[in-house]
């Protein structure tokens, strides 16, 4: 990683907040595209990850703010939970 990538990664992760955030915001939008929402830059790439960074970059997502009730763009199916099995 050159130094002006780990510059521009540090300057996003101040814009939302730290890196653990940063992380959570590229997920939770990587898994919406995945799931079909529609991407918000133009000519998105393929690679999930880019096409989140290059949204946050500019200033087309950004992390709610505490209690704030935001509608997702796509619902993201959950995974079903295993449900122990019943000894009869």
């Amino acid at each position: 990683m050159e130094v002006q990538e780990i510059r521009e990664y540090e300057t996003m992760a101040a814009k939302v907040g730290g890196k653990y955030k940063l992380a959570v915001l590229l997920q939770k939008r990587m898994a919406e595209l995945m799931f079909g929402a529609p991407a918000l830059v133009e000519n998105p790439t393929k690679d999930l990850f880019e096409t989140a960074l290059r949204e946050l970059s500019e200033g087309k997502i950004t992390l709610a703010d505490p209690g704030e009730i935001v509608q997702p763009s796509v619902i993201i199916p959950r995974r079903r939970r295993l449900e122990p099995e019943q000894d009869d």
